[in-house]
């Protein structure tokens, strides 16, 4: 009997092991496919740097179309031609991901990979059924915890692609936003110079790459399809939740409605950023000042009173203790 448990023991001490080794398999393996892809995007980055340097804005295009995409984008490009087929069960299961939601968020995210609403309905549900094998195997290895695993890794796999997808659409406004005060000082000063608003943006929206060159590629594609220009207008309000960018269409339509010259809806709406934007930094650094409270209050002061009274009791035994550990002489001759 006590054999047999001690096989069992035995048993259980080599699956956790095997287990721990698995999990720190896995662990690097998604550390280096991250690191990769970080690596490919920079190396991307570089190449398209030189491309617009030494070949202008038809260099930059070329080498942009030219670009291999990277590990992870084959991956996930692999993922969403298997995800249209679980795409019913995620409209029915819907919760945070409408697919009312998801139309918007990928609007305001720019379609990452050309996704759709049915793929990633799709990829939400296709990620929680690889989460939840994951888990059953990692329970039968005998990894710790082994029945909350084929619950948690479900629920990660369907929260972190709409957390995801969330993320990616708040990372491209506020590129959108960032970029928009150089996009208005440059359309200024090129409509002051005389060319017409089509052709202006057209050639701004050339220089300043990003997403905003997206949404005015957008414009002007509808535009040449025969569009009626108020409608493409209201389409890029809908497309975008920037409120600084949704504020500039406004007064273009407002100015394409009352005559006002172009010019000056882009100089006033120049202006308009950069107070903003000043606004802005003082509000962060207004807000720096308690955080750098905080971490001073919660780790630098204790840290340093808990130094204070290590050395303090350093000294004192190194004072009092030859006091204490002298042996006490008898007054014997």
């Amino acid at each position: 009997m006590k054999g047999t448990e001690k096989a069992n023991r035995q048993y259980g001490k080599e699956a956790m092991l095997v287990g721990w080794v698995v999990f720190a398999a896995w662990f690097m393996f998604a550390w280096a496919l991250v690191d990769l892809d970080r690596i490919a995007r920079e190396r991307r980055k570089l190449r398209l740097q030189a491309g617009m340097l030494l070949y202008g804005s038809d260099g930059f295009e070329s080498l942009r179309k030219k670009e291999r995409p990277s590990r992870l984008q084959r991956l996930m490009r692999s993922l969403l031609r298997t995800a249209p087929r679980f795409s019913a069960w995620g409209s029915r299961i819907d919760f945070a991901s409408s697919d009312a939601d998801v139309q918007r968020l990928l609007f305001y995210a720019g379609k990452p990979l050309g996704m759709t609403v049915e793929q990633f309905q799709g990829l939400k549900i296709l990620l929680a059924l690889l989460g939840f094998l994951s888990g059953l195997m990692l329970m039968v290895i005998g990894f710790p915890f082994g029945p909350l695993w084929p619950v948690l890794l479900p629920l990660a796999g369907y929260g972190g692609s709409i957390y995801w997808l969330r993320r990616s659409a708040d990372a491209r406004q506020d590129e959108i936003t960032r970029s928009l005060s150089d996009f208005l000082d440059i359309m200024s000063v090129t409509l002051k110079a005389g060319l017409p608003l089509d052709r202006a943006l057209a050639l701004v929206a050339q220089s300043i790459g990003g997403p905003l060159r997206e949404e005015w590629e957008f414009f002007l594609q509808r535009l040449a399809l025969g569009h009626p220009r108020e409608q493409v207008w209201g389409a890029l309000i809908a497309r975008n939740r920037s409120a600084e960018f949704q504020s500039l269409i406004k007064a273009l339509i407002q100015g394409h409605r009352l005559g006002t010259p172009v010019s000056e809806t882009f100089a006033f709406h120049a202006e308009q950023m950069r107070r903003i934007r000043r606004e802005k930094a003082k509000e962060a650094a207004a807000k720096a000042a308690p955080k750098i409270s905080f971490v001073t209050t919660l780790f630098i002061v204790p840290a340093t009173m808990f130094l204070f009274v290590v050395l303090f009791g350093l000294n004192i035994a190194r004072t009092l203790g030859p006091i204490f550990s002298s042996p006490v002489t008898s007054g014997t001759p």
